[in-house]
């Protein structure tokens, strides 16, 4: 195993990220790659080549300024024709500490450069990548934060004995090299044949430790030579205007908002539409808009349709480089329609079909109102039913530990919907766990996180409890001592932040109700553990994260808790509907919910194949159904079967998953969204096995 430095950074998460479309699949810790570990949010994501702005002529924009250039002069040995092949430019594993910075020295006039598969060849240099490990050479961190964070990458390049069609040229913001990159503009596909041809690309958004490189992989044993590196930069005659994320979406009109520049007379915005969704192709919709502040509304827009707007600043008779692309791939938000006041188990939500949606996000909310002054449960859950992601019963067993996890889901089988699970696993004797493992190696969040919740009763006070107990694991730090302990566990708090659209940590605790992580403190044994936190707000999320140490996390009766006064209410989620493709949805009141207010929203998700974004809408705001008064008295009863024909009908009073499977175990069919009565049509006579809940039941047709 690579041995790892550790760092704890600041935990940060997106209100708007999601998973990709596609079943929740288990992942084994095999496909961790090490590196330092922090605690963060979604990965910042690739921006692809159509964001470039269109720089036709350097000489209109500014003054070109040189920031590298190494012709290779110092490599020696081997020739153009007949290469060093027996002399590896790059340090061995063991003794790089980067691997993007593990060149040899005495190769470049500056150091610190990186390679794998680069090979000497007289004043140039050979790719001759294999099967296993791709080609790649890239630049030293470069200091390219000024001149509007704008990069110009230079070479010179040729195949040998064939051409070469998946060369990438790409850049990032290393941030010092820091587990999260930055990434930049990608170029996929460049081609290079057997003529020397000059090269060059554009990048934006570079920082401060911008490394710029080159790769390809093996492709039937062609090689390539390179040879005159420079990047440079343009001392802009006109700053460019940093682009704003686009505001007031309506489905016919959006608001493009960019920073102001120093000085500038006015500015020109240009808006281009994407006729076929997932194609590069543009149209310009309205180019060359006169504005003379730092916003303008854009009419006419078709409901769904993408749009991606750039702006230049202009003073006197120089115009600015374009500014960055800024996409617009938004929804409108769905409308639910009234539902009558609910008088039994189930009511059906329903909404409009907005254009261009794929899925929906669903919410269903109760209002519990404080009898008393005092203590109030926001949360109490004991995971004493905690589900599979897909309903079927928690199979893990903690005398036999899994080392499988569910990358991304949200806790089934609990009474307060929407606890997000990351790097998660139910387990069968009531209880979950998180694997620190994928936070420490792969610097990904291994939590459980609250649903949005109102923690801003008694001026935010907020007492946290947890039974914890910690998987003893093994790490090695930088200095090769080896350090074996429990997991540990982090409490966070997020508010949510209205200038980002994100919640962000307000808080952090250990499991001994420090902010400051100083001692082990969680054992291998169950205890339970306390903190304590004084910053809630009307929007906020708890979480409780696996750290320190690379193993099981492992969880139980969470609680958290506020003083309220008599006749205080909290809004909670009882249900939530992840990613559903249609417009209507019958959904099962819980008991716990009788006599309480009710409440739903919901809103429209879609997935761009341009940019790999998911978007979703805003809510419809949340609407009001009315009081649930008809399950009073009500307790759970048994389900029953019904064939009728080739039609097997559960009633299913407790709002459980329904499956049946044939005798030998293939599944037939069901429902896991908690219907009051399912149907399912056999396929041929037979003895079927119908699994509700956690009972399984024969029936024969």
């Amino acid at each position: 195993m690579k041995k790892v430095l550790l760092s704890v950074a600041l935990l940060t998460m997106s209100a708007g990220a999601f998973a990709q479309f596609a079943p929740e699949l288990t992942k084994n810790r095999s496909a961790a790659t090490a590196q330092s570990y922090v605690l963060k949010g979604p990965q910042q994501k690739i921006i692809f080549t159509d964001e470039m702005p269109n720089i036709d002529d350097i000489s209109k924009y500014g003054e070109e300024v040189q920031v590298l250039s190494e012709d290779f002069s110092l490599v020696t040995s081997g020739s153009e024709t007949n290469p060093d092949v027996d002399t590896h430019m790059w340090l061995s594993w063991d003794e790089q500490h980067y691997v993007y910075l593990n060149m040899k020295e005495g190769y470049t006039h500056e150091g610190q450069w990186g390679c794998q598969s680069i090979y000497p060849a007289g004043g140039m240099v050979m790719f001759n990548a294999d099967e296993d490990n791709g080609g790649r050479i890239n630049t030293p961190m470069l200091d390219l934060s000024a001149n509007n964070g704008i990069a110009i990458l230079r070479f010179r390049a040729r195949s040998v004995d064939g051409t070469l069609a998946n060369v990438q040229v790409l850049g990032a913001e290393t941030n010092n090299m820091a587990p999260s990159w930055r990434y930049l503009q990608m170029y996929n596909n460049v081609k290079v044949n057997e003529e020397w041809q000059d090269y060059e690309f554009i990048f934006t958004n570079c920082g401060s430790t911008t490394i710029l490189g080159i790769s390809y992989d093996n492709q039937d044993n062609v090689k390539m030579l390179l040879d005159d590196i420079s990047v440079s930069q343009i001392n802009a005659y006109v700053n460019i205007p940093a682009s704003l994320q686009h505001t007031d979406y309506t489905g016919t009109s959006f608001k493009a908002n960019w920073e102001p520049v120093a000085d500038a007379d006015h500015y020109l915005l240009d808006v281009d539409v994407y006729p076929n969704e997932g194609m590069m192709d543009t149209e310009t919709f309205k180019h060359d808009i006169i504005v003379n502040g730092t916003s303008h509304v854009v009419d006419g827009i078709e409901s769904g349709a993408t749009y991606a707007y750039t702006v230049r600043a202009v003073k006197g008779d120089k115009v600015s480089i374009p500014s960055n692309k800024v996409y617009v791939f938004d929804l409108e938000a769905p409308v639910l329609a009234d539902i009558a006041q609910p008088e039994a188990r189930d009511y059906t939500a329903s909404w409009n079909d907005v254009p261009t949606a794929e899925v929906f996000n669903y919410w269903a909310f109760n209002e519990r109102t404080a009898d008393a002054d005092g203590e109030f449960f926001v949360t109490d859950e004991n995971f004493d039913e905690v589900k599979l992601p897909n309903g079927d019963p928690a199979t893990e067993d903690i005398n036999n530990p899994s080392y499988n996890v569910y990358p991304d889901t949200y806790i089934k089988g609990i009474s307060q919907a929407g606890w997000h699970g990351q790097n998660y696993m139910p387990y069968k004797d009531g209880f979950v766990a998180v694997d620190a493992y994928h936070y420490m190696y792969s610097g990904e969040n291994s939590a459980i996180i609250s649903p949005e919740l109102d923690m801003s009763k008694d001026g935010g006070n907020i007492t946290v409890s947890a039974r914890l107990m910690g998987e003893k694991a093994t790490f090695w730090d930088a200095n090769d001592n080896v350090h074996t302990g429990p997991t540990q566990a982090a409490f966070a708090l997020f508010n949510y932040d209205e200038a980002t659209g994100e919640f962000r940590q307000a808080e952090l605790k250990y499991a001994d109700n420090t902010g400051s992580y100083e001692h082990e403190t969680v054992t291998g044994a169950w205890k339970n553990y306390t903190v304590t936190f004084t910053k809630g707000s009307k929007r906020s999320k708890i979480g409780i994260f696996g750290v320190a140490y690379p193993g099981n996390l492992y969880i139980d009766d969470v609680k958290i808790s506020q003083n309220y006064a008599q006749g205080e209410s909290l809004v909670e989620p009882f249900y939530f509907k992840r990613y559903y493709a249609g417009i209507s949805l019958d959904v099962c009141l819980p008991v716990r919910v009788n006599g309480n207010t009710i409440s739903h929203k919901v809103s429209a998700i879609k997935a761009s194949s341009l940019t790999g974004e998911i978007k979703e809408s805003a809510f419809s705001g949340v609407k009001t159904i009315g009081v649930a008064n008809g399950i009073k008295g009500i307790s759970l009863v048994e389900p029953r079967l019904r064939v009728n024909g080739n039609v097997l009908t559960v009633s299913n009073p407790n709002c459980e998953a329904v499956k049946v499977y044939t005798v030998d175990g293939k599944y037939v069919g069901g429902d896991s969204t908690g219907k009051l009565t399912v149907t399912v049509a056999l396929q041929a006579k037979g003895a079927y096995i119908v699994k509700i809940g956690n009972s399984s039941t024969k029936v024969v047709y």
